[in-house]
């Protein structure tokens, strides 16, 4: 490796920062990718005394970083496998747009990861958490509702606005789901019902979201609040299972395919996107999709 008497990393980070913000990313993405990028930084800056140019990066520095993320901060394999994700991002950004002629992280696959299915609710416990939900707060069983008969995850619902929200044709349109794509989703007949009541009764009219900021009506809540008060309802509620949104969304996932679905219509309704499937998704209409996410209980 050769030494360089500058470090070009913070400039180029804010490069890419900018232009994933001109491109409409949410702030939950930028976020993470800075967050990424702080680390990975601080590791090259370390290992070559902050006289370092990406275009020098090598491949042995990546997996060395990947190696330190696991062995030495002993992050898990899928945070790893996160963290080569960005460095990837960024990459092709450099090649893309800043005239760089390689992407080397692309050379190095992700390990794979087996992690075990969470346990989900059953549904006699769902349905005691959707009455405890509805019980403390309608607004966070609407919250709670909403992603459960959506199978979406919950940064797409927590920044859905009022005018993505169409009851008339029942629908919901998702302008950014993971992987920089948008998504409609059919609005079943469960969640018509709630999300008509609620938005003919919205605690803040003026506000564009339809989940709006406890403190800042022009601002969304956070995921975070989100995750809190979920763990305050399934406490009161008597479950002892850990119980987060990603689980109402995997909950949700099971019960649809034990009542038969379609897997293609369940990839598409939870918005995966897979390469090789690819072809066969986008066939799918809206339509299709309706009477599926019906049997939901």
């Amino acid at each position: 490796m050769l030494y360089s008497e500058n470090f070009d990393l913070p400039a180029l980070e804010i490069k890419f920062l900018r232009y994933l913000k001109s491109k409409g990313k949410p702030e939950s993405t930028i976020t993470a990718y800075k967050k990424d990028l702080k680390s990975f930084k601080q590791f090259i800056y370390t290992e070559y005394d902050g006289k370092f140019l990406f275009e020098q990066l090598t491949q042995s520095d990546v997996e060395d970083y990947l190696g330190y993320l696991v062995l030495d901060r002993k992050l898990k394999q899928s945070t790893a496998n996160r963290h080569l994700s960005t460095l990837k991002s960024f990459a092709r950004f450099l090649v893309s747009s800043q005239g760089y002629k390689e992407n080397i992280p692309t050379k190095i696959e992700h390990e794979r990861v087996k992690s075990p299915l969470p346990k989900i609710l059953t549904e006699d416990e769902l349905t005691i958490l959707l009455n405890t939900a509805q019980e403390m707060s309608t607004y966070y069983y609407t919250i709670i509702a909403t992603i459960y008969n959506t199978l979406s995850r919950i940064t797409a619902i927590v920044e859905l606005k009022k005018e993505n929200v169409n009851l008339e044709e029942r629908k919901i349109f998702l302008p950014y789901i993971k992987g920089g794509r948008n998504q409609f989703l059919p609005i079943n007949d469960k969640l018509f019902v709630i999300l008509s009541k609620f938005l003919n009764e919205h605690p803040a009219h003026s506000s564009s979201f339809l989940f709006h900021s406890p403190k800042n009506i022009t601002e969304h809540i956070t995921s975070d609040i989100v995750r809190k008060k979920l763990h305050e309802i399934t406490a009161t509620a008597g479950i002892e299972k850990r119980v987060t949104p990603h689980l109402l969304r995997h909950t949700a996932a099971t019960f649809l395919t034990e009542r038969g679905i379609s897997q293609k219509a369940l990839a598409e309704i939870m918005g995966h996107t897979d390469t090789r499937s690819t072809d066969v998704y986008q066939h799918l209409t809206l339509q299709n999709l309706r009477e599926p996410i019906n049997m939901l209980p």
